[in-house]
């Protein structure tokens, strides 16, 4: 890999870093919670034919979260090296 190649690649994934680190995960899960729970009594046809879309999106979702707490955990540690002297 060329050295040009993996510093654009290293940069995007500070940027994913900080990106994840902004959203608001745990209330999009509860959301999805929510609208899972009302779907299925207001909508159940429509509900049925989206559940397959739906299963991905919070599996994404969780993913996600996942990935946000690792992120947090490395950040939280006094030793980590923080690029230009700040927190990703």
């Amino acid at each position: 890999m060329k050295e040009s190649h993996y510093r654009v690649q290293l940069q995007s994934i500070f940027n994913l870093c900080a990106l994840v680190r902004r959203l608001h995960i745990t209330q999009v899960l509860a959301a999805m919670e929510v609208a899972d729970i009302a779907g299925a009594v207001l909508a159940p046809t429509e509900y049925r034919k989206a559940l397959t879309q739906l299963e991905w999106q919070k599996k994404c979702a969780q993913a996600a979260l996942r990935f946000q707490q690792a992120i947090n955990d490395i950040a939280s540690d006094p030793t980590y090296f923080h690029p230009g002297g700040k927190q990703p």
